[in-house]
């Protein structure tokens, strides 16, 4: 902890399906400035191994970056355009096409 920034650069979470892999900032203010690679099927039990090498160049496409807070993290997909995501959240797409725009604020005279 530096001026109050947290670093990692080998923050996994662990699942039997997925592991995460952070490398980022936290600070105080909870801004969170990090890079998560998702590696789909790596802690599957006897084969996890042999799968994470053949899912590498998957996990390069849900390579993220994700900002703001933590209470309200923005993910930005690095080598993906976001659009080919959207079928794996089809509700949540949905609602940003019909979300109004916000209004454009006022200039300053």
């Amino acid at each position: 902890m530096t001026n109050g920034v947290i670093r990692t650069r080998s923050l996994t979470i662990r699942t039997p399906m997925m592991r995460l892999d952070y490398d980022g900032t936290v600070n105080l203010d909870e801004k969170v400035n990090a890079r998560v690679t998702a590696h789909p099927l790596r802690n599957t039990p006897i084969v996890g191994s042999v799968l994470g090498w053949l899912m590498l160049p998957v996990s390069k496409a849900f390579e993220c970056d994700v900002t703001g807070t933590l209470g309200d993290p923005k993910v930005t997909p690095v080598y993906v355009p976001e659009f080919l995501l959207l079928p794996l959240h089809p509700v949540r797409s949905v609602e940003k096409l019909f979300q109004p725009n916000p209004p454009a604020p006022a200039p300053d005279k």
